[in-house]
Protein backbone atom coordinates (compact mmCIF):
# COMPACT_ATOMS: atom_id res chain seq x y z
CA UNK A 1 0.00 0.00 0.00
CA UNK A 2 0.64 3.48 -0.84
CA UNK A 3 2.20 4.96 2.50
CA UNK A 4 0.42 8.36 1.34
CA UNK A 5 -2.75 6.37 0.84
CA UNK A 6 -4.82 5.21 3.75
CA UNK A 7 -7.85 3.09 3.35
CA UNK A 8 -11.08 5.01 4.37
CA UNK A 9 -12.43 4.08 7.78
CA UNK A 10 -14.62 1.33 8.45
CA UNK A 11 -17.44 3.77 8.92
CA UNK A 12 -17.42 4.65 5.39
CA UNK A 13 -17.67 0.76 4.03
CA UNK A 14 -20.76 -0.24 1.97
CA UNK A 15 -22.63 -3.16 2.25
CA UNK A 16 -21.34 -6.36 0.93
CA UNK A 17 -23.44 -8.91 -0.42
CA UNK A 18 -22.83 -12.99 0.17
CA UNK A 19 -19.86 -13.53 1.02
CA UNK A 20 -19.07 -17.12 0.79
CA UNK A 21 -16.07 -18.08 3.26
CA UNK A 22 -13.91 -20.94 2.24
CA UNK A 23 -15.71 -23.63 3.38
CA UNK A 24 -17.74 -23.93 0.12
CA UNK A 25 -17.17 -28.00 -0.75
CA UNK A 26 -16.07 -26.46 -4.50
CA UNK A 27 -12.45 -27.29 -5.24
CA UNK A 28 -10.48 -23.95 -5.28
CA UNK A 29 -9.03 -24.04 -8.55
CA UNK A 30 -6.77 -20.51 -8.77
CA UNK A 31 -5.91 -18.17 -5.98
CA UNK A 32 -5.88 -14.62 -6.88
CA UNK A 33 -3.63 -12.33 -5.29
CA UNK A 34 -3.34 -8.78 -4.71
CA UNK A 35 -2.37 -7.94 -8.61
CA UNK A 36 -4.89 -10.63 -10.11
CA UNK A 37 -7.73 -8.71 -7.69
CA UNK A 38 -6.57 -5.56 -9.32
CA UNK A 39 -6.46 -7.02 -12.45
CA UNK A 40 -9.96 -8.06 -12.02
CA UNK A 41 -11.04 -5.16 -10.48
CA UNK A 42 -9.75 -2.63 -13.38
CA UNK A 43 -11.06 -4.81 -16.46
CA UNK A 44 -8.68 -7.35 -17.36
CA UNK A 45 -9.60 -10.11 -19.62
CA UNK A 46 -6.21 -12.10 -18.13
CA UNK A 47 -8.04 -12.08 -14.48
CA UNK A 48 -11.68 -12.33 -16.06
CA UNK A 49 -11.19 -15.78 -17.77
CA UNK A 50 -9.88 -17.70 -15.82
CA UNK A 51 -12.41 -17.16 -13.50
CA UNK A 52 -15.06 -17.96 -15.84
CA UNK A 53 -13.53 -21.11 -16.88
CA UNK A 54 -13.18 -22.43 -12.97
CA UNK A 55 -16.64 -21.33 -13.17
CA UNK A 56 -17.60 -23.87 -16.13
CA UNK A 57 -14.93 -26.52 -14.19
CA UNK A 58 -17.44 -26.16 -11.05
CA UNK A 59 -14.69 -24.96 -9.14
CA UNK A 60 -13.78 -21.52 -6.99
CA UNK A 61 -11.70 -19.25 -7.28
CA UNK A 62 -10.01 -18.36 -3.71
CA UNK A 63 -9.64 -14.76 -2.72
CA UNK A 64 -7.37 -14.24 0.36
CA UNK A 65 -8.87 -11.79 3.15
CA UNK A 66 -5.51 -10.23 2.92
CA UNK A 67 -4.93 -9.36 -0.44
CA UNK A 68 -8.57 -8.30 -0.81
CA UNK A 69 -7.90 -5.80 1.96
CA UNK A 70 -5.07 -4.59 0.48
CA UNK A 71 -6.66 -4.30 -3.56
CA UNK A 72 -9.84 -2.46 -1.56
CA UNK A 73 -6.61 0.18 -0.10
CA UNK A 74 -5.26 0.34 -3.49
CA UNK A 75 -7.62 1.06 -5.77
CA UNK A 76 -10.82 2.04 -3.68
CA UNK A 77 -13.11 0.82 -6.12
CA UNK A 78 -16.00 -0.92 -3.95
CA UNK A 79 -18.38 -1.62 -6.85
CA UNK A 80 -15.78 -3.99 -8.55
CA UNK A 81 -14.42 -5.81 -5.68
CA UNK A 82 -17.99 -6.17 -4.36
CA UNK A 83 -19.11 -7.72 -7.71
CA UNK A 84 -15.57 -10.26 -7.42
CA UNK A 85 -16.75 -11.14 -3.49
CA UNK A 86 -19.93 -11.90 -4.69
CA UNK A 87 -19.21 -13.68 -7.92
CA UNK A 88 -20.95 -17.38 -7.64
CA UNK A 89 -17.40 -18.88 -8.56
CA UNK A 90 -15.45 -17.04 -5.72
CA UNK A 91 -14.39 -17.98 -2.04
CA UNK A 92 -13.02 -15.63 0.22
CA UNK A 93 -10.07 -17.13 2.17
CA UNK A 94 -9.32 -16.21 5.52
CA UNK A 95 -5.39 -15.90 6.89
CA UNK A 96 -4.12 -19.72 7.51
CA UNK A 97 -3.46 -20.39 11.24
CA UNK A 98 -0.41 -22.09 10.59
CA UNK A 99 1.81 -19.28 11.58
CA UNK A 100 5.22 -20.94 11.25
CA UNK A 101 4.42 -21.87 7.88
CA UNK A 102 3.14 -18.39 7.47
CA UNK A 103 6.66 -17.42 8.92
CA UNK A 104 8.48 -19.04 6.51
CA UNK A 105 6.64 -18.19 3.80
CA UNK A 106 6.67 -14.38 4.79
CA UNK A 107 10.43 -14.42 5.19
CA UNK A 108 11.00 -15.82 1.43
CA UNK A 109 8.15 -13.42 -0.09
CA UNK A 110 8.74 -10.57 1.96
CA UNK A 111 5.54 -8.98 1.51
CA UNK A 112 2.53 -9.82 3.96
CA UNK A 113 -0.07 -10.00 0.79
CA UNK A 114 1.51 -12.07 -1.44
CA UNK A 115 2.45 -14.46 1.99
CA UNK A 116 -1.18 -15.26 2.88
CA UNK A 117 -1.50 -16.02 -1.40
CA UNK A 118 0.65 -18.10 -1.45
CA UNK A 119 -0.14 -19.96 2.08
CA UNK A 120 -3.67 -20.32 0.62
CA UNK A 121 -2.43 -22.10 -2.80
CA UNK A 122 -0.32 -24.44 -0.65
CA UNK A 123 -3.48 -25.32 1.70
CA UNK A 124 -5.99 -25.60 -1.10
CA UNK A 125 -3.29 -27.73 -3.48
CA UNK A 126 -3.79 -24.89 -5.92
CA UNK A 127 -2.28 -22.36 -7.59
CA UNK A 128 -1.49 -17.94 -7.46
CA UNK A 129 -2.63 -16.43 -10.47
CA UNK A 130 -0.29 -13.06 -9.94
CA UNK A 131 1.04 -10.28 -12.25
CA UNK A 132 4.20 -9.85 -9.71
CA UNK A 133 5.45 -13.41 -10.34
CA UNK A 134 8.59 -12.47 -9.29
CA UNK A 135 7.57 -12.02 -5.58
CA UNK A 136 7.32 -15.80 -5.44
CA UNK A 137 10.45 -16.80 -6.99
CA UNK A 138 11.78 -18.51 -4.11
CA UNK A 139 9.16 -20.80 -3.58
CA UNK A 140 8.08 -21.58 -6.53
CA UNK A 141 9.99 -24.97 -7.85
CA UNK A 142 6.48 -26.61 -7.42
CA UNK A 143 4.76 -24.89 -10.16
CA UNK A 144 2.03 -23.26 -7.84
CA UNK A 145 2.62 -19.68 -9.47
CA UNK A 146 0.77 -18.78 -13.15
CA UNK A 147 1.57 -15.57 -14.57
CA UNK A 148 -0.37 -13.42 -16.06
CA UNK A 149 0.50 -11.96 -19.06
CA UNK A 150 0.97 -8.29 -19.45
Amino acid sequence: MDAGKACRSPKEFGHVGEVRMSGDDRPVRIIFDTSAILAYMWGSIHAGEPLAEVALEGGVVGLPALCLAEAHCTAGDDDRLNLLIEHHATVVVPLSRDWMALTEIQHAVGIPDATAAMMSAIDKHSFVLTARSGLYAGLDNGGLVIQMPR
